[in-house]
């Protein structure tokens, strides 16, 4: 008897010995059979049994690389299929992307193909320019534009130094040209509002002789008790009062300069505030925009904006609010314009 017909005769046995009752009996490892009878139908032994398993339509189970394939890269061969016990068999069979023209996909094809979605993961966005600058007290921007170089500015320079000696100012131009680059940022365009604003400034500045808090410049660790860094503010710096709306507290500084700048110069350097006279109207600019400009109806509303909880009625300095109030007037008779009723004066804390 030839040795390929005894071959024959002991894969025949064992074909007859798992005929179509072949699935649940038990195994070991990780061994596959093809069905005896239909070569579509497949068993994996798995956790001691044997399961069975079909093929697509039109395709046979390929013994050599334990998957199913077009039956003419995969012969019909009733034989029992026995690879490696081990747990890695998927990395023994040939990668479908380099065989696709010649057998169809299988589910287990898009586990071997990458993915398309990573690209979006690799690629920057473009929102973090957006997404890194703190966020001010503004919703809306104004127009960043320079003062206008030609035209009847909205008050003249002898009327600013005027206005200013009403508290015994005599300020240099720099505080003129400060005031007018100003107006644009705080979105001022009235002559009216320019007045309020003008009036506060000279007020808050005792006409700008004083652009940095008084009693900080010597009592200044009481200073840091009274203005704590609590919103940014950086160690060994104190947000009082400079420039001149006399900003006050590290979050109105650290509002201005990021809206101003774009970065937080003035937290790390907060006195430029009371000493550059450009950088102090810009501040104030801010301040009024953010804080002031949609309460400039009268007087009394903007003081309200500015210091209503200590000087407005029911405040701690109520009587400033009348000496306030009087010292717009005063400017508004200088400026040659009328002065507004009494309750254009009143406000009420807050």
């Amino acid at each position: 008897m030839s040795q390929l017909l005894t071959v024959a005769l002991i894969l025949g046995a064992i074909a007859c010995s798992v005929n179509a009752s072949y699935a649940g009996t038990w195994c070991s490892g990780t061994g596959y059979i093809v069905d005896p009878s239909n070569c579509n139908i497949y068993y994996q032994c798995s956790n001691g049994r044997y399961e069975k398993h079909h093929c697509p339509s039109g395709l046979n189970f390929n013994g050599r690389g334990f998957y199913c394939d077009w039956p003419a890269n995969s012969p019909c061969e009733n034989t029992v299929v026995m690879p490696p016990t081990t747990t890695t068999t998927t990395t023994q069979r040939p990668t479908t992307t380099t065989t696709t023209t010649q057998r169809p996909t299988t589910t287990t094809t898009t586990t071997q193909r990458p993915t398309t979605t990573t690209t979006t993961t690799q690629r920057p966005t473009t929102t973090t320019t957006t997404t890194q600058r703190p966020t001010t007290t503004t919703t809306t921007k104004p127009p960043t534009t320079r003062p206008p170089t030609s035209g009847t500015p909205l008050i003249s320079h002898a009327e600013f130094q005027s206005a200013a000696a009403t508290k015994g100012g005599n300020p240099t131009s720099d505080y003129y040209l400060g005031f007018i680059a100003s107006l644009p940022k705080a979105q001022i365009s009235t002559r009216r509002e320019a007045i309020l604003f003008l009036a506060h400034a000279t007020w808050e500045t005792v006409g700008f002789i004083y652009t940095k808090e008084v009693y900080c410049q010597t009592h200044l660790a009481d200073c840091l008790r009274a203005y704590p860094n609590n919103a940014g503010g950086l160690p060994g710096r104190v947000y009082y009062g400079r420039g001149v709306m006399q900003l006050t507290w590290d979050y109105n500084y650290r509002g201005a300069s990021s809206y101003l700048y774009g970065d937080d110069r003035l937290l790390q350097n907060p006195d430029v505030v009371g000493e550059d006279p450009a950088v102090g109207w810009a501040t104030g600019a801010w301040y009024w925009y953010a804080n002031v400009h949609t309460r400039s109806q009268t007087f009394g509303s903007t003081l309200k904006a500015i210091n209503g909880a200590l000087e407005c009625e029911g405040g701690s300095h109520g009587q400033n609010r009348y000496l306030r109030f009087m010292h717009y007037k005063e400017i508004l008779t200088r400026l040659g314009e009328p002065h507004p009723a009494d309750d254009d004066g009143w406000c009420t804390a807050w």
